[in-house]
């Protein structure tokens, strides 16, 4: 009986170990072969705006944009390159100039941004952007669903012109 459960636990134990290697194969496959979009955002500049307000917009302008372009259909890695970084050359990258993100007078939020896409040598100039939605009393929702409707046009851009293969035609 002690060997038949010694054998049952062996047998169980070498499953395992092989589904997780299996298991981290597949993941570095995954990883090798999602496509990498760099994007730059650069803020408007502020009169007396504090850091932490800036890494607070630029942080949500960013959450904003990787969730749309995910949920639009998106499979590859969007990422967000900090102030100071350098671009790679070997990947696309996505430049958004923030132009405008605050309340108009008639109760509305408003986000426009100029969209620039550089993959090697060809630069591709998307225009300005913008989105507007209705005011709630979440002025933090408000600003996020504004940025959302930009951002779907934008990704609607970047797959209707067929830019980038990894841009498939916006989810419905």
């Amino acid at each position: 009986m002690k060997t038949l459960r010694l054998l049952s636990l062996v047998t169980f134990a070498a499953g395992f170990a092989a589904a997780s290697l299996l298991a981290s194969d597949v993941k570095k496959s995954e990883c090798c072969t999602k496509s990498k979009l760099q994007v730059s955002i650069k803020l408007p500049e502020q009169a007396g705006g504090a850091l932490d307000e800036d890494t607070y917009a630029m942080d949500m302008f960013a959450s904003t944009l990787t969730k749309t372009f995910r949920k639009q259909g998106y499979a590859g890695e969007a990422v967000i390159l900090r102030t100071g970084s350098t671009a790679k050359t070997d990947a696309p990258l996505l430049s958004l100039n923030l132009v405008e993100w605050r309340s108009t007078i008639p109760g509305e939020m408003y986000c426009a941004f100029d969209a620039t896409l550089t993959h090697g040598d060809k630069k591709h100039d998307l225009g300005r952007i913008f989105g507007s939605e209705s005011m709630s009393l979440d002025q933090e929702h408000s600003m996020k669903s504004a940025a959302n409707t930009a951002m779907k046009k934008l990704y609607q851009q970047l797959s209707s012109g067929a830019l980038l293969a990894e841009f498939t035609p916006a989810a419905k």
